[in-house]
C-alpha cells in the first residue's frame, strides 16, 4: 500500500469504526458537575500545609535535641549568664516592664501622703511634698551605675 502526502487515505482494510461522539466522555454533560474537581485544590492545599510544617518540624528536632539534654543546654546558656552585655540587657527590659506597670509619680504621692500625719509641722509636709518628684526620680536612676549607659 502506498500513501502520498496530501492525498486522502481511501484504503481501509476491516470493519467500520464507530461514529466519534462529539462530546468526550470526560467532560460534563448538561450542566452536571465534573467529579473530582476538589483533588487538585486539596492536594495544592496539603502540599501548602507539608511546606509550612516542614520547617517547624526541623526546629523542632533542634530544640528537642537542645532542651532534653540539660547538660548541653547548660553548656550553651550558662555563659550568657556572666556575659556583662546579656545582664545589662535583662536589666533594661526588667525595668521598662517595671515602669509600664508602676506609675512612680502617683506611688511617691501616695508615700508622701502616707508620711504627712496630722501632727506633722506644715514645714516639715511641704518639704515631703516637694521631694515626692525628686523620689521619683532617683527610683528611676537607681539601676544606673557610674559608667552604665543606660
Amino acid at each position: 500500500m502506498r500513501v502520498t502526502l496530501g492525498a486522502p487515505l481511501l484504503a481501509h482494510r476491516g470493519p467500520c469504526p464507530a461514529p466519534l461522539s462529539t462530546t468526550p466522555r470526560d467532560s460534563p454533560r448538561d450542566g452536571e458537575a465534573r467529579r473530582g474537581s476538589w483533588r487538585p485544590v486539596v492536594s495544592g492545599l496539603l502540599i501548602t500545609v507539608a511546606a509550612l510544617l516542614a520547617p517547624l518540624a526541623v526546629l523542632a528536632t533542634w530544640a528537642d535535641g537542645q532542651i532534653q539534654d540539660t547538660d548541653r543546654y547548660l553548656e550553651t546558656v550558662a555563659p550568657l549568664a556572666n556575659d556583662p552585655d546579656v545582664q545589662d540587657a535583662i536589666a533594661v527590659r526588667i525595668e521598662q516592664v517595671i515602669f509600664t506597670y508602676v506609675d512612680l509619680d502617683a506611688a511617691a504621692d501616695e508615700l508622701v501622703t502616707a508620711l504627712d500625719r496630722p501632727g506633722l509641722p506644715p514645714a516639715a509636709a511641704s518639704t515631703l511634698r516637694a521631694f515626692a518628684g525628686p523620689l521619683a526620680d532617683g527610683v528611676r536612676k537607681l539601676r544606673q551605675r557610674p559608667g552604665s549607659s543606660s
